[in-house]
């Protein structure tokens, strides 16, 4: 993720690190001065802010770092930024710019789980009862499939409830059912942000999880609360690296054997 960089020259050598790395042979600073078509002296002075790319060479350097066309034109602005003398050009570049970094900031821009595919009434049946979603994935472990009606000791509630549950599931699209037997035909979908149900799916989905705690022994889950003190740059940082580890578990859920549910939360929160 570049998009918390401020110069153009910090995020492309952030990405040249992060490839050298991963492949050291490919990616020296030699071979991206030949890449860039300068000498190695001028790439030093430009990595170290002592010195400019032009246009051309920037194109030539991200082309070389294998960088994706929306954070390349987020690093074009970041270069346009640093070198226009121009008051009202900056203003235009930094609106600019800060929209790219909202955009960043969405969750479903960093997974790769489907944006739910519902219409108004399903969604809001889907994502406003917790227990259709926690459902849903108990029914992706084999035994759950096979058994859905043990559901119920799970989760405490009537076969009436469960089946309601169920078929509520079918409608949306998620599940069919078969002479007693379940199977998915989704597994990963995401409500976006921008969803008119977000706000009470978050305040429900943390509700859920509250409940369950109180019914559970302390060495059953895992729970981590802190308040500190810090500054509006340290909050964007924390946001990103969690993007980055969301993309990271995503790959290891996906290939993980599904044998328990979970859930997870995350909260920044600004007090003052």
């Amino acid at each position: 993720m570049l998009y918390l960089e401020a110069d153009y020259r910090s995020a492309i050598k952030k990405r040249l690190a992060e490839l050298k790395a991963a492949d050291a042979g490919k990616y020296s600073s030699q071979s991206m001065a030949q890449g860039c078509r300068v000498d190695k002296t001028h790439l030093s002075h430009v990595l170290n802010g002592r010195s400019h790319f032009t246009n051309d060479q920037l194109h030539l350097a991200c082309d070389f770092l294998n960088i994706e066309q929306e954070e390349r034109e987020f690093i074009k602005l970041l270069h346009e930024h640093v070198r226009t003398g121009l008051a009202s050009r900056r203003k235009e570049i930094e609106d600019n710019l800060a929209a790219y970094r909202r955009q960043a900031e969405l969750t479903d821009s960093h997974l790769n789980a489907e944006k739910a595919p519902l219409n108004g009434h399903m969604m809001a049946a889907y994502y406003l009862d917790p227990l259709l979603q926690i459902t849903h994935m108990m029914l992706s472990i084999e035994q759950y499939q096979e058994h859905p009606k043990s559901i119920c000791n799970a989760l405490r509630v009537t076969p009436e409830k469960l089946q309601q549950i169920l078929n509520t599931l079918e409608s949306c699209g998620m599940i069919d059912q078969l002479q007693g037997k379940v199977t998915l035909t989704k597994t990963s979908v995401h409500l976006s942000k921008d969803s008119p149900v977000y706000p009470a799916h978050k305040m429900l989905v943390r509700l859920a999880a509250l409940d369950r705690l109180k019914s559970m022994d302390n060495d059953a889950s895992y729970n981590f609360s802190v308040v500190f003190s810090a500054y509006k740059k340290t909050a964007e940082k924390i946001r990103q690296r969690f993007f980055q580890f969301l993309q990271e578990i995503e790959a290891e859920v996906a290939s993980a054997p599904a044998k328990q549910v979970f859930q997870m939360n995350f909260d920044l929160i600004p007090w003052a």
